[in-house]
């Protein structure tokens, strides 16, 4: 997500129409105009300036939210090329299979509370 994306979805929350995407690139005096021109009724009476602090501090905070949730998520471990193989439990890969492609430990422990895992 990079700026005007976060100022985009930020705007939903406080005019009736989107900003468009291009929004950062106009005049500031197009950019308040469209604000005053799409001011959500609650905030009709709000200064536009003061509508583009909540648009700008929402927009700062899905910029944050975005950046950690994208340091925070591992990448995912690329998954084997191999099927497994059919005479392994499939839940744990124990070679010791009963039925169902489970083993055991597997079997019974789901079926122990009467519920499939």
């Amino acid at each position: 997500m990079n700026r005007s994306q976060a100022y985009v979805r930020a705007s939903k929350f406080y005019l009736t129409e989107e900003l468009p995407e291009n929004i950062l690139d106009l005049p500031s005096e197009e950019q308040d105009e469209f604000v005053e021109d799409h001011r959500w009724q609650p905030f009709e009476c709000w200064s536009v300036h003061d509508v583009w602090e909540l648009i700008d501090d929402l927009a700062e905070d899905m910029l944050k939210i975005h950046e950690l949730a994208t340091i925070a998520t591992p990448e995912p471990e690329p998954k084997p090329d191999h099927k497994p193989d059919p005479e392994c439990c499939e839940h744990c890969g124990n070679a010791d299979v009963l039925r169902s492609r489970l083993c055991y430990i597997c079997f019974e422990d789901q079926y122990s509370d009467g519920a499939r895992w």
